[in-house]
């Protein structure tokens, strides 16, 4: 496994090249040219610096999708699944060694690019950041990253191509976001879950260090909320999981097949038809109904790749669409006589 693994990092070395490069020379443009831009306060117009993290965050998430679509594509393709199956190496081996190569794509680009950035931003004179505090962003960053790529990588090899594969990791993105607005709307109490059912609360959490970065006084009255680090942190520790606990069902046959996975489409499209209609209108909209019935149809029809898509899975969007009308319409109820 070892020999396997070097082999696959050298063959890698100039796409690691790549990797960094991309990371690198636009964060380190960026703290080169960095400046002041002004905020308003309750106390009036304040002038602060910023440091860039969120930007560089942008990019790990980019860098982490890349990384996963380099390892695991071959999956998809019938000629590659079968040369890889056929190596002499057990299956849960190679795909370790895959996503050990994976998250060598992500550390180390993403820890060259970091380093790089901070010494040029060190550099600088009247430099006015308290610079310890790039410590634990560096961790704090790196720490979302492997739990995004153990994620991602497992919503990836769920699908048979890559074009479904992209399309899943998207989906699921976005899925959360519309669960948890929706339960906020559900709420009588206007608990705001989605404050802890962020797929990217690594984010907000780098957001509370920037403040301390900065030197601002009111860095020490925001706490670090490391409660929303626990929904990404089950999510990526339950990718990787899951990743090596459904191997034995991985079949080579299924390469470019049409994406059958429970945790794909054929569970995503009702998913999304209940919650999205009180999500996006609060409360019932008979014409926003309309229309995310006819995208779940859309959605069926690429799923399925036909026009019929069958009459067990229309069966399954219309009960979807019944429960979304009564979601909709408590909703409605709530945000009317509760808030």
């Amino acid at each position: 496994m070892k020999k396997y693994f070097w082999y696959e990092l050298k063959k890698n070395f100039w796409l690691f090249v790549l990797l960094t490069v991309a990371m690198a020379l636009p964060y380190c443009i960026s703290m080169a040219t960095v400046n002041r831009y002004t905020v308003n306060t309750e106390t009036g117009n304040v002038s602060i610096w910023d440091p860039g993290l969120n930007g560089l965050y942008i990019g790990m998430v980019l860098l982490v999708i890349a990384a996963v679509v380099r390892c695991f594509s071959f999956k998809m393709d019938r000629r590659s699944v079968d040369c890889f199956f056929a190596l002499p190496i057990k299956r849960w081996k190679q795909y370790l060694v895959r996503t050990l190569l994976g998250l060598c794509l992500v550390a180390v680009p993403l820890t060259i690019a970091y380093w790089l950035g901070f010494l040029v931003l060190a550099l600088r004179p009247n430099n006015p950041y308290d610079l310890v505090w790039f410590v634990p962003a560096y961790f704090a960053m790196l720490y979302f990253g492997i739990l995004l790529f153990g994620f991602f990588s497992f919503v990836y090899t769920r699908a048979n191509t890559i074009g479904d594969g992209l399309v899943y990791i998207l989906a699921y993105i976005l899925v959360f976001y519309i669960i948890s607005s929706s339960l906020y709307y559900l709420s009588v109490y206007d608990w705001r879950v989605e404050d802890y059912m962020d797929i990217f609360g690594g984010s907000r959490f780098l957001e509370a260090l920037v403040w301390r970065i900065r030197r601002s006084d009111k860095a020490w009255d925001i706490t670090l909320p490391f409660g929303i680090a626990i929904f990404p942190t089950a999510l990526g520790v339950l990718g990787y999981i899951l990743q090596f606990a459904l191997l034995p069902k991985d079949k080579a046959e299924n390469a470019g097949q049409i994406s059958e996975s429970w945790f794909g489409y054929k569970t995503l499209i009702p998913v999304y038809v209940v919650f999205s209609t009180g999500s996006f209108v609060i409360g019932f909209n008979a014409v926003w109904t309309v229309v995310v019935g006819l995208l779940a149809c859309g959605g069926a029809i690429g799923y399925k790749r036909r026009v019929r898509f069958g009459w067990k899975y229309a069966i399954v969007i219309l009960c979807a669409l019944v429960i979304s009308i009564f979601v909709a319409l408590y909703i409605g109820y709530v945000r009317k006589n509760f808030h």
